[in-house]
């Protein structure tokens, strides 16, 4: 068997851009993904030591979950629950001000319609006082104007007797004023 030459450096760098530098490449080629170069480059001791240095901590890390990440979890737990508690209070503060405004309503509705009531009574009252003096005006006016038919009728008779007198007067004068004639030639 012949071993087949290795041509992947050679075909990636004919695929990268060319930069500065051979083997480098630029960020946006970089996954975010990617674990960081001191991943790759860990020894076993390396790993024996982290381990007994979370032995030390009496933390036992599952699956390369660090203390770190435990602790940022728990946070996050902690910040989600105060978050968490902070709008049930809210929520239990914004129903409570709105059952105050409810009642607060109703009592005004209460009020309003207790005023209305209040208005309607006042207003039938003042109706009431306004139909009596309008029914006495009435009757007043059919009195006065039947008292005013009598005194013309009364002033009418009052004038014809005063024509009369007049007339009976200026007779009288005359006969006077005639008597009078006749008597001075006597004289």
């Amino acid at each position: 068997m012949d071993a087949k030459p290795n041509i992947m450096p050679t075909m990636a760098m004919k695929l990268a851009p060319q930069y500065g530098s051979r083997g480098t490449c630029s960020s946006q080629f970089v996954a975010s993904y990617a674990m960081p170069f001191n991943a790759y480059t860990k020894t076993n001791s390396d790993l024996e030591f982290e381990l007994e240095q979370d032995e030390t901590t009496g933390m036992r890390n599952k699956a390369g979950v660090t203390e770190n990440t435990q602790n940022a979890g728990l946070h996050a737990m902690d910040r989600l629950v105060q978050d968490l508690l902070a709008s049930q209070k809210g929520l239990e503060d914004e129903k409570r001000k709105a059952e105050q405004k409810d009642a607060e309503i109703a009592r005004l509705k209460g009020e309003m319609g207790q005023l209305q009531q209040r208005e309607c009574v006042e207003d039938a009252e003042q109706v009431k006082e306004l139909r009596r003096l309008l029914a006495f005006h009435i009757k007043n006016e059919e009195q006065l104007a039947r008292r005013f038919r009598d005194l013309q009728a009364v002033n009418k008779d009052l004038e014809a007797q005063l024509q009369a007198a007049e007339t009976a007067l200026e007779e009288r004068n005359r006969l006077f004023s005639s008597l009078e004639v006749a008597r001075a030639p006597e004289e």
